[in-house]
């Protein structure tokens, strides 16, 4: 979608009249806060030199050199950590290129996407536009169309067609036809450069992945809910859960990297039923109050007709013992399109999040950096054990995690 790649801050929420789409301290906090953690992670695991040159050889006509890597999670989390802190500072200085030339424009559509106030499934509305455009402008012109027209002169044809057709139909978000000059699409031009070496290193899950996290890193600045004791309750519980589980470890955090790799194994040697419990609070905990500091929205305030018609509990109670099977079916039933068993549960994760409303930009983007990954663990955590131990499993991590629960439910 590449929305958020417009870095139309003041004209998307500064000026709004409405106070649920501006941007405030805390939104500030969250754009750098979260540039700053992925920067770190991506310098810590990874290297920026090493992308650096091979994003310059783009540019000197030696893109062959780049090897792909296939679908190494881990290695996708890395690239995402490089890629989006240098998307986002690209981005930002084509958009003040642009600025300097056309000024800030009237309307964009990024407003009405979080201008209702009722809670709708943005996050599905806006993972779905971002896999229509990486199907188009990487898949089909660097994939499919590259596969039929090898060689370098055929890449740099194919990636200009499809990376400045991507760009061009980001000018439909003016609503004015006076602000849509081929300038204003330029950040995403710029943007798209990003998502084509994600595709060429991850193929089309890196470029979606890579897409979703540069959005997600702006639009953690749209900011719905006010901050109060509740958020750092939730933080200081997550905090706690991270800490205890890890003090009860009795194996390595190291062994869940089998669950990122290209084949990964689910069932872990010398592994227990408790050891992946422990694993799954803690982690998820570790994610949760690291991600609750820097965005602060959930969303899912309103009451669903499920919700008020069996309680809190009895929707808890339900959905705990419907996962399981639920899991099982969708992962079977996805096996006959996707072989790849870890691809599987990375589909299923995103798809269980589409349920999750929302109606300013961090909680979308919250649902994007705790969500997904949270529930991937848990599913890995399903799948390395027999089904009713799997069942097991979910009822008490939900028993467990009651207190953010509820914490959550009462926050505004």
């Amino acid at each position: 979608m590449s929305t958020a790649r417009t870095v139309e801050l003041d004209s998307v929420g500064a000026t709004s009249a409405s106070p649920d789409n501006r941007y405030s301290a805390w939104g500030y906090w969250s754009f750098m806060g979260t540039l700053a953690l992925l920067s770190g992670l991506g310098w810590y695991f990874g290297s920026f030199s090493t992308t650096l040159r091979e994003l310059g050889w783009i540019f000197t006509g030696a893109v062959n050199q780049i090897e792909g890597n296939g679908r190494d999670l881990l290695a996708i989390g890395t690239i995402i950590c490089i890629l989006v802190p240098l998307s986002t500072l690209g981005s930002v200085l084509a958009g003040l290129i642009q600025w300097s030339v056309h000024g800030l424009p009237e309307r964009h559509a990024v407003r009405d996407i979080f201008a209702s106030e009722e809670e709708k499934p943005i996050f599905k509305t806006i993972f779905l536009t971002v896999l229509v455009e990486e199907l188009v402008a990487r898949w089909l012109f660097i994939g499919v169309l590259g596969n039929l027209w090898p060689g370098e002169v055929g890449f740099y044809v194919l990636f200009l067609l499809g990376n400045g057709l991507f760009a061009l139909a980001h000018l439909s978000n003016y609503k004015k036809k006076s602000d849509r000059s081929l300038l204003r699409v330029l950040p995403q031009f710029v943007s798209g450069v990003f998502y084509t070496y994600a595709y060429l290193k991850f193929g089309l899950l890196g470029a979606l992945l890579v897409h979703f996290g540069d959005n997600a890193v702006l639009f953690a600045m749209m900011k719905v809910q006010r901050v109060n004791w509740k958020d750092f309750a939730i933080i200081a519980v997550s905090a706690l859960y991270a800490v205890v589980g890890y003090s009860m470890m009795t194996h390595s955090f190291g062994d869940l990297r089998a669950w990122f790799q290209k084949t990964p194994t689910f069932a872990l040697e010398g592994w227990r039923w408790s050891d992946y419990l422990i694993a799954e609070i803690s982690v998820s905990g570790a994610i949760g109050a690291i991600a609750s500091l820097l965005l602060f929205d959930r969303g899912n305030r309103e009451r669903s007709d499920v919700v008020k018609k069996i309680g809190v509990a009895g929707t808890i109670l339900a959905a705990t013992l419907l996962l399981p099977l639920v899991l099982s079916a969708l992962y079977w039933a996805l096996g006959f399109l996707v072989e790849d068993a870890g691809l599987r549960l990375v589909i299923l994760s995103i798809y269980f999040c589409f349920a999750k409303k929302a109606r300013g930009g961090s909680a979308v983007s919250r649902t994007f950096w705790i969500s997904v990954p949270s529930l991937y663990i848990l599913l890995c955590a399903i799948q390395a054990l027999p089904f009713w131990d799997g069942v097991g499993l979910v009822v008490v991590s939900s028993l467990l995690m009651m207190p953010i629960t509820l914490l959550t439910y009462m926050d505004d």
